[in-house]
């Protein structure tokens, strides 16, 4: 199947996608607080076009692949970028990773909504069991989300 996503045409095979995500366990590797609070506040960390985005490639938000958080913003919502895994291939668009040195490279997403930024990569990290041997894409995000678990170890607010 071929469709295209904002800069982007991607071929990808959902079905063998939802096959690798039924293999994989929910969630992410992590248990941080942080982490924790994500998977709590799920419903609220997409906008509807991303998931209509994922589930037509097959992806299953609940499993992503990877998840860093930052900083609190100004709206008092959580920087979080994170990235999910799915078959197939980048047909036509930029890569999500700009290289700026030989030793160093920069997300280059594109806006999805005013507070949710997106984009595909070949360049693949953190890939699970259930993926190995198959050609992936990875679709990074940005995106920002809730406190909606009373914990104690946040990050600490952006000066």
């Amino acid at each position: 199947m071929i469709s295209a996503f904002g800069l982007w045409s991607i071929e990808h095979q959902p079905h063998v996608t939802r096959q690798c995500y039924e293999a994989k366990p929910e969630g992410c590797d992590c248990d941080c607080a942080d982490c924790r609070n994500f998977m709590a506040a799920l419903d609220k960390a997409f906008p509807q076009e991303f998931l209509s985005m994922a589930d037509l490639l097959g992806i299953d938000i609940r499993k992503p692949a990877e998840l860093c958080h930052y900083f609190q913003d100004h709206s008092k919502l959580y920087r979080t970028e994170g990235w999910f895994h799915f078959v197939g291939n980048i047909l036509s668009g930029r890569d999500a990773w700009m290289q700026i040195s030989e030793t160093s490279s920069t997300a280059d997403l594109a806006p999805l909504t005013i507070s949710f930024d997106f984009g595909f990569t070949d360049n693949v990290a953190l890939v699970s069991k259930p993926f190995m041997d198959k050609h992936l894409v990875q679709l990074e995000f940005v995106t920002h989300v809730p406190r909606v678990l009373p914990e104690s170890n946040w990050l600490i607010p952006n000066p």
